[in-house]
């Protein structure tokens, strides 16, 4: 599955309005928080390894041009963190051939 398949924001304008929130310790205690929009970061294979998210101190509705820029840096994250995963499967693989031509 790939994660660019299922990326949403989820949106909380006034965290005091959201069921999901209300009770959060960030949200009844300081600093207070009245607005969160996130994404989830989802690996390639489906599953959800943490968020990209925006807090405020005051309710809140993003513009879409923000949404989309943080859609853009949720894409890159995960293109890092992809990258970074090849490369120490590479990384890994190459120290075994080494190993192995050594060893004989």
């Amino acid at each position: 599955m790939n994660f660019n398949s299922i990326l949403s924001m989820i949106p909380a304008p006034n965290t005091l309005k959201d069921e999901r929130f209300i009770n959060n310790p960030l949200v009844i205690s300081e600093p207070k928080i009245r607005f969160y929009g996130g994404f989830p970061l989802i690996n390639n294979q489906g599953f959800a390894i943490g968020s990209l998210c925006v807090m405020d101190v005051m309710p809140r509705n993003l513009a879409l041009a923000q949404t989309e820029s943080l859609k853009l840096i949720n894409h890159q994250i995960m293109r890092q963190l992809n990258t970074r995963r090849h490369l120490s499967s590479i990384n890994q693989a190459v120290d075994y051939c080494f190993k192995s031509l050594t060893a004989s």
